[in-house]
């Protein structure tokens, strides 16, 4: 078993990566970081002005994710991405065998958590492509986000929580080349011995 992890900014193409993945790399279990959301119930009361703040996020359960799976120990894990609320899924459960593929904006955030893993990818995207892309989700419906949010509190978190862990990536691929080399690359990658 090996677990490898795909970091990025946000609209920096981890999910459609993952999905093109899923056919190449066999017995491949996916971790979607976002399914360690809080979740919604946490904050009733609350007005939430920055969606991408590490706090939000449950990294204590990440990391023992990580920790048990090296251990060679499934682990069932709480799911409160949008994904996984959407097919009406609440957890997941994670067996640690073939290759373990764990997909975030933070993946690699938590200093303890980069130990675990046994190739790290970061998917390397300007500011103003994330810009450009974050705004071509909204038009296809995918949420609706301020300009203010967008140019200010989304490259700022950016640049603070999301940028600094380019620097431990084993492989930095350009977010921005056509997918289906960033496929190739990334594909060559995992499978290498």
């Amino acid at each position: 078993m090996k677990i490898v992890g795909i970091c990025g900014g946000s609209c920096s193409g981890k999910s459609t990566l993952v999905k093109n993945l899923e056919g190449i790399v066999k017995d491949m279990t996916v971790i979607h970081f976002d399914d360690y959301f809080i979740g919604k119930d946490k904050l009733v009361g609350r007005n939430i002005t920055n969606w991408e703040d590490p706090s939000l996020y449950r990294l204590d359960d990440y990391l023992n994710t990580l920790k048990k799976l090296k251990q060679n120990e499934a682990v069932e894990i709480e799911a409160n991405s949008r994904e996984s609320r959407h097919e009406g899924i609440k957890t997941r459960l994670i067996k640690p065998n073939g290759t373990i593929l764990v997909e975030g904006f933070l993946t690699f955030y938590v200093e303890e958590s980069r130990r675990y893993f046994d190739k790290k990818i970061y998917l390397d995207i300007s500011e103003e492509e994330i810009i450009k892309r974050r705004y071509e989700r909204m038009k296809n419906g995918g949420g609706e986000y301020s300009d203010e949010y967008i140019q200010k509190t989304l490259i700022e978190e950016h640049r603070k929580n999301v940028l600094p862990q380019k620097q431990y990536a084993d492989l930095v691929v350009d977010a921005t080349l056509p997918i289906e080399e960033i496929i190739k690359r990334v594909s060559t990658f995992i499978l290498e011995d």
